[in-house]
């Protein structure tokens, strides 16, 4: 039973890293399309 719940936690544990490093790459996706738009529009103020 102990060996169970230990295996468990450890797939949770490991999920969970796997799901912190899957939204910190959605982070960076993010900013990078903001910073693309605020280029985009300041491009559309010059012209």
């Amino acid at each position: 039973m102990a060996y169970n719940l230990d295996k468990k936690l450890k797939e949770f544990e490991f999920e969970r890293k796997q799901v912190l490093h899957h939204l910190a790459l959605l982070d960076a996706n993010i900013a990078t399309l903001k910073r693309a738009i605020e280029l985009t529009q300041q491009e559309s103020d010059v012209a």
